[in-house]
């Protein structure tokens, strides 16, 4: 097992990482006060505080909508990379090009210190196939 040390740069496939969830789940609990405290103070008449409900719910909406924003932009960064191997291994001039592709990468995205005895080039070989036929990039 000591020969052996995979450390894997990207867990999972979900949409959010963990650290997101958390943020996710703090940021919405702020927003849900936020519009709860701005509702009960409309509730009692006075014309500021209506207009202190009006910006809340603005902030709200802004800060959603930043949100989203900063998740498409974070999605597009993330799968920049993965983009770009897949056209390289696909624009290969033969197989032995797109394998050294492959085993490079994995020695990029994965510290391997026996990489020979965990991957073998049946599985390279594998992998560049799979990605030389993928039918889009995006």
């Amino acid at each position: 097992m000591s020969e052996h040390i995979l450390i894997q740069d990207q867990v999972g496939g979900g949409l959010l990482r963990p650290i997101e969830c958390i943020s996710e789940m703090v940021f919405g609990l702020f927003m849900a006060l936020t519009f709860v405290a701005a509702l009960a103070a409309i509730t009692s008449g006075n014309a500021e505080l209506r207009t202190m409900f009006v910006a809340a719910l603005s902030c709200n909406l802004a800060w959603g909508l930043v949100d989203a924003i900063m998740y498409l932009v974070r999605t597009a960064t993330d799968r920049g990379p993965s983009v770009a191997f897949t056209r390289a291994v696909q624009a290969a001039s033969d197989a032995s090009n797109g394998r050294r592709l492959v085993d490079h990468r994995l020695h990029e995205r994965f510290l391997l210190r026996t990489a020979s005895k965990l991957i073998s080039a049946t599985k390279i070989e594998a992998i560049r196939a799979a990605t030389s036929a993928s039918p889009h990039t995006a």
